[in-house]
């Protein structure tokens, strides 16, 4: 005979435990509830699974100075994620049979350096052109002054190098992004922002979408985009140019992004299958190496589920759109300020909606207390000009790029990975074998950059004096990709680095790791750009230095004569 007083009891501890879990709706509140207030900027966040909206919500102020609240119809800047409309509106011209995206890119803007193998537009369009960022060529000569149209251009015009050949390594690049906005219009022959809204955006019914290139537009409900100041409050997030087009110029909804999402998982209305399939290829490199970035879109497994998605920064916000295409989960995070990383929002959704009956196991992280001899070293690598140095992150072992904050490594059981959805370089890759485990850091370090591999040296444990160091690099410079003079000056316990621009100044601080390598960071905390100063020489006497950062390489600086 069965226990009829057990199973009863056993019952009811299953209904106590069941009536205890929290619903998908209290787990989605968790994650957000360090936002929920009526004090500071916010985010706006819609989520929708199998067609039926299951979250849509605002938070925090979109106006701080009014007091005026974020609602899931609150307009904002979406940055980056506005990339891969761009090649959707280049793949439709070329559905018109008016544009070639395998073309090399002079063939459309005959004014720019004929700087050889020439990039393509898909090349462009994927991340793999080589050509330098013009945000980041404009931010060394110019700091974040307001640059008017025009200057862009005329940025990528002045360039004589270029990170790589085509197609040999993969940096983000928002220069390409903008020249492909140019190209569009002249091959369309109509403004690229009324060609977003002509062909894509009104088409889709997205009529709370348009595309703004300044921060200075006022725009119908929009949200204002803050940055907090280190002595509290906030002061307006403007982006320093006028012309911000089809790297990241979007403002829109979540109700508009969310439909947008619908459609880019179903049927098309808006391109082609065979555009759309372009779109979402992961880029093959010349050596065979897949990167998991297609044409404006990132495309990769995540807990063994595949997801789909593009994020965006701009100054005072950012935004995160994912799709999880095999559960139909379509999420977009936006923000205006809020203390909150959209990406690392948007995977904890996926966490909480998904559950862990559904999704694999998190990826492995490597512990520093494995690789404790690494932690503190830094190896830098000339011809390159990459600088990385190993560092603890809450246990894990982590690795900071360009005298950056570090970021957890991956582990993938024969290596240890920076992957490129981390930081839209690399992918960074380092064989676990090679890392010491005891004893002394390794001198030499073999480190593939996209499947590149370059040996590396230790720099010294101990660095030198910023005055033995810095004395022989004192002096006027000039460099002219950025179209500035510079000058080098010790000032108390400072060594200083500033760039004269056309259009502003520029201070970085210089902090030597060796005679030759030094690390550089920019002290305003609206421009967090960091990276490395390689000197050269001849005759002994200091003839120049090249500047690096993650997107753009080797800027040469050559020594002027002394007055």
């Amino acid at each position: 005979m069965p226990d009829t007083a057990t199973d009863k009891a056993k019952a009811k501890a299953a209904a106590k435990t069941k009536a205890a879990a929290p619903t998908t709706t209290q787990k989605l509140d968790d994650i957000f509830k360090g936002v929920n207030r009526s004090d500071a900027p916010g985010l706006v966040v819609g989520i929708r699974q199998h067609d039926k909206l299951i979250y849509r919500r605002g938070f925090g102020l979109a106006s701080v100075e009014l007091g005026v609240a974020n609602t899931p119809w609150t307009r904002i800047r979406i940055g980056s994620t506005s990339k891969h409309f761009t090649s959707l509106a280049a793949l439709l011209l070329a559905e018109d049979g008016k544009l070639d995206i395998d073309a090399g890119v002079r063939t459309y803007l005959p004014e720019l350096p004929d700087l050889q193998p020439e990039a393509t537009l898909r090349q462009m369009m994927s991340h793999t052109s080589g050509y330098r960022c013009y945000l980041d060529v404009s931010f060394l000569s110019d700091g974040m002054a307001i640059k008017p149209k025009g200057s862009a251009l005329a940025a990528q015009v002045r360039q004589t190098d270029v990170n790589f050949p085509p197609g040999e390594r993969m940096i983000y690049c928002n220069g390409g992004y903008h020249l492909l906005s140019l190209i569009i219009e002249r091959v369309s022959g109509v403004e690229f922002e009324k060609f977003l809204k002509d062909r894509i955006f009104d088409p889709l019914g997205m009529l709370d979408t348009s595309s703004v290139p300044s921060d200075f537009i006022v725009e119908r409900g929009a949200a204002s985009l803050y940055l907090p100041l280190p002595t509290g409050g906030y002061r307006r997030g403007i982006f320093p140019t006028e012309e911000v087009r089809g790297e990241g110029a979007m403002i829109s909804t979540v109700d508009d992004m969310l439909l947008w999402l619908k459609h880019m998982r179903g049927p098309k209305q808006v391109g082609s299958e065979s555009s759309w399939a372009q779109m979402l290829t992961m880029t093959k490199l010349n050596n065979g190496l897949v990167n998991p970035y297609g044409l404006g879109l990132m495309r990769h497994d995540y807990r063994r589920v595949e997801v789909i998605h593009h994020g965006g920064g701009v100054v005072g916000g950012a935004t995160q759109m994912i799709t999880v295409p095999s559960h139909e989960l379509d999420i977009i995070i936006i923000t205006n300020g809020a203390l909150m990383a959209p990406g690392d929002a948007a995977y904890k959704v996926i966490d909480a909606v998904l559950g862990d009956k559904v999704l694999g196991a998190a990826k492995k992280l490597p512990t520093t207390k494995r690789f404790q001899p690494m932690v503190g070293t830094r190896y830098h690598a000339k011809a390159s000009g990459l600088l990385f140095g190993f560092e603890d992150a809450d246990g894990k072992l982590a690795i900071s790029i360009f005298n950056s904050q570090g970021l957890p490594l991956h582990d993938a059981g024969k290596d240890l990975r920076l992957r490129f959805e981390d930081m839209a370089v690399g992918p960074l890759v380092v064989e676990t074998s090679a890392l010491a485990t005891s004893g002394e850091a390794p001198a030499r370090l073999v480190i593939s950059e996209s499947g590149n591999a370059e040996t590396f040296g230790k720099l010294p444990a101990k660095a030198p004096s910023l005055k033995a160091a810095g004395q022989p690099l004192v002096g006027r410079y000039r460099a002219p990709d950025l179209g500035a003079d510079a000058e080098i000056a010790l000032s108390g316990d400072k060594l200083e680095l500033k760039v004269y621009g056309s259009m502003g100044l520029n201070l970085m601080e210089v902090e030597p790791f060796s005679n030759d390598v030094f690390g550089w960071k920019i002290p305003d905390a609206m421009l967090p750009l960091r990276g490395s100063l390689s000197v050269e020489r001849k005759g002994g006497k200091v003839n120049g230095f090249r500047i690096d950062t993650s997107r753009s390489r080797h800027i040469w600086f050559e020594r002027l004569a002394d007055k």
